[in-house]
């Protein structure tokens, strides 16, 4: 049986479910992802954009469990966010400093390897009876890079 774990949010009834495992440790070294497993995609556009537009890629949009996502612009002036706006599953992910991955409503990103090192931001938007989730389908994960897990649910209302 292959153990996950699920980082979701959703909004039942009045309440918030939530469910988050895991740890962050201190922050890894940053660059062109030298660490990730398997083919590795690499963001290439200077700004922001949406996952499933292959040619921000520079192996196109990564969704299979053998290619890994590295988001790594590391520049304040001009930081970038990747919104997931589709289902997607990669090996392994990395984002840099300054960097952010948006999970729009309704979506899911899988990671089916071992590390998330996430030294930016992920931003997972939940709500109005939607889930976002962001799942880890190994049993031996390392999440690390410094970086902030931020679940929002958007339109919450709890009356």
């Amino acid at each position: 049986m292959l153990n996950s774990i699920v980082f979701a949010i959703r909004r039942v009834a009045p309440c918030i479910a939530l469910l988050a495992v895991g740890s962050f440790c201190a922050p890894a070294a940053l660059g062109q992802c030298p660490t990730l497993g398997g083919t590795v995609s690499n963001w290439i556009v200077a700004g922001s954009g949406n996952w499933n537009t292959g040619g921000n890629w520079s192996a196109g949009e990564p969704n299979s469990a053998t290619t890994s996502a590295c988001i790594t612009n590391d520049t304040s002036g001009t930081p970038t966010v990747v919104t997931l706006n589709v289902a997607a599953t990669v090996d392994d992910l990395q984002l840099g400093s300054f960097d952010a991955l948006s999970a729009n409503l309704n979506t899911q990103l899988t990671v089916a390897s071992t590390q998330i090192i996430n030294a930016g931001s992920i931003v997972l938007n939940g709500g109005g009876g939607y889930d976002t989730m962001l799942q880890i389908d190994s049993s031996n994960v390392t999440l690390s890079g410094g970086g902030t897990v931020t679940l929002s649910l958007a339109g919450f209302n709890p009356s």
